[in-house]
């Protein structure tokens, strides 16, 4: 007799008959389907029969429960989900060695602020960090919350955890290595009791990461090449040949993350070492900022808002602007990140560091001399702003005499200098201005751009800013305000863009509609499907 039908004997107070049921075969299944009679049969009293068909009639009402809630969805439980995720694996340096030199109350702080510092830094990248293994961290970017640069705030991150684990008080410098690979996940998967575990991540690019990690020497990233396709050209990388890694079947060839470029944006980054595609589709927006230029450049300014959901194609219509002026013109990029929300004017300084070609290790002189060469006007002039544009970049401001100011004078000023700039560059030769990813942009540089749209209308100048739909400009509906919204791509331009990709080779067309059904008419997606089909 099973252990279940003897503990279900006990807990309805009838184990006495235990034996009776041994010497007629009677398991936990057939009993379910005795009736009175059987009973009646097997000898049993009126009492004890009722006892049991009242026991049964419970047995069968938890059953018919049971089955009910496993068939019923449950709002709130966690379902395995298919997701495109960059998966890091970050690992102490000498851990061991430390935990032979150390107090183990001073090992477990020390852990404790190692810990701290790595997730604060991921946490700013919206990461998700899934567990803490001993001395090192499982972190997933791209869910919870899904991005289309997960990849590129996973090595960002990365990078930044490199430094941010060397300032961590110790007696010797700590140390980390981090591997990191993307690819397809299913996330929320059965644990060890059956139950469904939230944020278990299973498939093969977990395992990847934790190999790539244990491949990287101290202070060093190693990224899979699923995750180094993505990265464009946004990172200094080094290829460390292939390797046979334990668990994946084919020699896997790696890289190293050296440093962050500085770039013109994330559109020319991703797009660095590929030919752009034919802008298709948008012959109407392209005709119209052609006429929007020709009145800039003859000193009636444009202000442009370019609006779409991403992957609509904003900044490659921008691009296509930019390719088709043709006279001399002065051309200013800046970007908007969505890891810089709270860094004041961060697009204008990256896109001042471009102009004035600082390297990274240039000295503090060698940066005021660059600083100074960048800036437009006589040397009067230069000397009166050049202190604004030294503290903008942390450069020692003693060799220039300027006077105190308040915090909010000196902002005031700093913005005045920069608006100033750009007028003068524009009064040399018209001026393209491209402001991308306004829904990114900081409060500070929110300033400037209202400064620099209460001086465009009567400048050689078209001020063009690209913003996604969740995001409503403030000069949205305003007098000389020209907006632009991308909508998607019909199927006859989606048809011509696969075939464009595709280099002139024919899909079929079960292949063909299964790509312009998933995409919804979105340029990126349907470029970047049709990329996977061909592979």
């Amino acid at each position: 007799m099973s252990e279940l039908l003897i503990d279900w004997l006990k807990a309805n107070d009838l184990a006495e008959y235990e034996a009776l049921l041994v010497e007629n075969e009677v398991d936990l299944k057939a009993l379910r389907v005795l009736s009175e009679d059987d009973l009646k049969e097997l000898g049993l009293p009126f009492g004890p029969r009722k006892r049991f068909l009242n026991a049964i009639a419970e047995l069968k009402s938890s059953d018919a429960l049971r089955i009910t809630e496993l068939e019923k969805p449950t709002p709130n439980a966690p379902t395995g989900e298919r997701r495109h995720l960059t998966v890091m694996f970050c690992d102490l340096v000498g851990s061991t060695t430390l935990s032979e030199r150390l107090d183990p109350e001073e090992l477990h702080l020390l852990i404790k602020s190692y810990y701290k510092t790595c997730t604060d830094v991921v946490l700013r990248y919206e990461g998700y960090v899934a567990n803490y293994l001993g001395d090192g961290l499982l972190i997933y970017f791209g869910w919870p919350t899904a991005h289309e640069d997960a990849a590129e705030r996973g090595v960002r991150s990365a990078l930044e955890m490199v430094e941010a684990v060397k300032s961590i008080q110790a007696a010797e410098p700590l140390v980390v290595r981090i591997g990191l690979a993307t690819g397809s996940v299913v996330v929320g998967e059965a644990s060890r009791d059956g139950k469904l575990e939230t944020g278990l991540v299973v498939g093969e690019i977990p395992n990847l990461a934790a190999r790539l990690q244990s491949l990287a020497g101290p202070d060093e990233i190693v990224i899979a090449p699923s995750t180094q396709r993505l990265l464009g050209n946004a990172f200094s990388l080094t290829s460390l040949g292939t390797h046979p890694l334990k668990g994946i079947a084919e020699p896997v060839e790696v890289w190293r993350v050296d440093e962050a470029r500085r770039t013109e944006g994330r559109f020319k980054a991703a797009h660095a070492e590929t030919e752009l595609s034919p802008l298709i589709g948008r012959s109407e927006e392209t005709a119209l900022l052609e006429r929007l230029w020709q009145q800039a450049r003859n000193g009636e300014g444009q202000i442009v808002l370019i609006g779409g959901q991403a992957g609509i194609g904003k900044s490659r219509l921008s691009q296509a602007l930019r390719e088709n002026i043709t006279e001399p013109h002065s051309d200013l990029h800046y970007q908007c990140s969505p890891y810089h929300l709270n860094s004041p004017l961060h697009p204008f300084i990256e896109q001042f560091d471009s102009t004035a070609g600082f390297a990274r290790d240039d000295p503090a002189d060698t940066r005021l001399e660059k600083l100074e060469a960048a800036l437009v006007g006589d040397d009067a002039q230069i000397r009166e702003i050049a202190p604004l544009f030294a503290a903008l970049f942390s450069l020692p401001t003693d060799r220039y005499e300027s006077p105190k100011l308040s915090p909010q004078k000196q902002k005031e000023k700093t913005l005045e200098a920069l608006a100033d700039q750009i007028e003068a560059r524009s009064r040399r030769a018209p001026a393209l201005l491209v402001v991308e990813d306004i829904h990114w942009i900081d409060p500070t540089s929110h300033d400037l751009l209202e400064l620099l749209v209460s001086r465009v209308r009567q400048l050689p100048v078209i001020l063009l800013m690209t913003y996604r739909l969740d995001c409503v400009p403030p000069w949205t509906g305003q007098d000389g305000v020209t907006t632009i919204i991308l909508d998607r791509l019909g199927r006859h331009a989606g048809a011509q863009l696969v075939e464009t990709v595709t280099e002139g080779r024919s899909l079929p067309d079960v292949v063909m509609d299964q790509i312009l059904a998933h995409t919804d008419g979105v340029p990126l997606f349907v470029e970047e499907l049709t990329k996977s089909v061909l592979e």
